[in-house]
């Protein structure tokens, strides 16, 4: 078995999905790396901007009228809503606020979608909102090194740490 030095330590990555009500909005409507500019709104406000809109000018936290003064041709979504009385939310171009509630049930609905997906790739992850996760990637990681030191001659596999880590063969990591 090759000898190494190996500084064990946990492994994240940290998953970020950048203006994912947009990115959303835009799956939706079918123009998903379109180069379109999209806002999502939500009454008066914009509460995710895609890139393209972003270029123009455009930012989170703008009203309707900067983004149209801003960018003449960006496509401003309502987020879903429900009207009094209904029981499922619409799509609707001008919901009225007294009459209508917000409904994030699209977004959230993509978001399971997409964190159902961590387990293929690591059995600790943690949700940290609708739009981020954690991945404790440690164990893979410790897999990999392992591979990688079992299959190398030792002139490849000798690392120097800086005197950092334990000398131990890759045997001697747990499982």
């Amino acid at each position: 078995m090759i000898a190494t030095t190996f500084i064990m330590s946990k492994v994240f990555i940290h998953v970020d999905l950048d203006a994912f009500y947009a990115q959303v909005e835009e799956k939706r409507l079918g123009i998903l790396h379109s180069g379109q500019p999209l806002a999502v709104r939500q009454w008066n406000g914009l509460v995710a901007v895609n890139y393209p809109a972003r270029a123009r000018g455009v930012a989170r936290f703008d009203t309707v009228q900067e983004a149209r003064r801003k960018c003449p041709e960006i496509n401003l979504v309502h987020v879903a809503t429900y009207a009094e009385g209904e029981t499922e939310w619409k799509y609707r171009p001008n919901p009225i606020r007294s009459t209508h509630k917000v409904s994030l049930d699209p977004y959230r609905q993509q978001s399971a979608a997409i964190m159902a997906t961590f387990p293929r790739f690591c059995a600790l992850w943690e949700r940290g909102s609708v739009d981020e996760a954690y991945l404790d990637v440690t164990a893979e990681v410790e897999q990999q090194l392992r591979e990688l030191v079992d299959t190398c001659p030792a002139s490849e596999a000798a690392l120097d740490w800086g005197g950092l880590g334990n000398l131990m063969s890759s045997s001697g990591l747990s499982e």
